[in-house]
């Protein structure tokens, strides 16, 4: 990870001084936008009790289950 820095360090000084606002930017909004997203990643709630009290009929959870696994039930219709 150090090398890429490294990279992107040289990278930075080869960028002429009057477009090192622009790329400031687009760093500046890359990074925002990546963090943010990561932070919404570990932020993840639990989905536990979501269906507490539900009733899922018999013939809706086969037919879900033939959608999803047909090799299961091939020849069984």
């Amino acid at each position: 990870m150090l090398n890429l820095k490294e990279k992107l360090k040289n990278e930075i000084e080869d960028i002429p001084d009057e477009m090192i606002p622009e790329i400031y930017r687009i760093i500046h909004l890359l990074k925002s936008d990546f963090i943010s997203k990561v932070k919404k990643i570990k932020k993840r709630g639990s989905l536990k009790g979501i269906w507490e009290g539900s009733k899922i009929d018999d013939a809706l959870l086969l037919e879900a289950k033939k959608s999803i696994f047909p090799y299961e039930y091939k020849g069984n219709n």
